[in-house]
C-alpha cells in the first residue's frame, strides 16, 4: 500500500511541474525549433531565452498568386541572457539580416507560416517561427 501511495504521489509531482505554466521548454543546439507568437525556449548549452514578440511586416507574396518580387516578413524576437539581460532582435525572411549573432552562437530565422493567401488574413496568433541557434 505504501508502495501506491508513493507511485502516485511521484507521478502526480512530475505532471504537476510538467504541466505548471511558466515552464519553459529547452530545444537542442544546432536544430530547427518552431516558436508561437508569445512562446519562449530555452536553447540547451547556452545561457539564453529566445521568446517570439510579434510580426513587424509581412508583405510576403501569397502563394495563390504570381509576384515580380517573394516579399518580406519582419519579425521581433526577444532574447533574455543569464543575468537578465535583454535584447531585441529583428529579422527578416527575405532581406538582410536573417540572422543575427548573440555572443558566440548565431541565432537565424529559417521560415516563417503561414504562407500568405489572397483574401485570406493572417491572425497574429496563427503566425509561427522556425529558428535555428548554432555555436560559432
Amino acid at each position: 500500500m505504501k508502495r501506491i501511495l508513493l507511485t502516485l504521489c511521484v507521478l502526480f509531482l512530475a505532471y504537476d511541474s510538467a504541466s505548471s505554466e511558466g515552464r519553459i521548454p529547452a530545444v537542442p543546439l544546432g536544430h530547427d525549433f518552431v516558436l508561437k507568437v508569445g512562446q519562449a525556449a530555452g536553447v540547451e548549452g547556452t545561457a539564453f531565452i529566445i521568446t517570439f514578440v510579434e510580426v513587424l511586416e509581412d508583405s510576403r507574396c501569397a502563394v495563390d498568386v504570381t509576384c515580380v518580387w517573394a516579399g518580406n516578413a519582419k519579425v521581433e524576437l526577444q532574447v533574455r541572457q543569464a543575468g537578465g539581460e535583454s535584447t531585441t532582435v529583428v529579422l527578416n525572411t527575405e532581406l538582410e539580416p536573417k540572422a543575427a549573432m548573440i555572443g558566440r552562437y548565431e541565432l537565424r530565422l529559417i521560415a516563417l507560416a503561414p504562407a500568405p493567401r489572397v483574401d485570406v488574413p493572417i491572425s497574429k496568433s496563427d503566425y509561427a517561427v522556425t529558428l535555428h541557434v548554432s555555436k560559432t
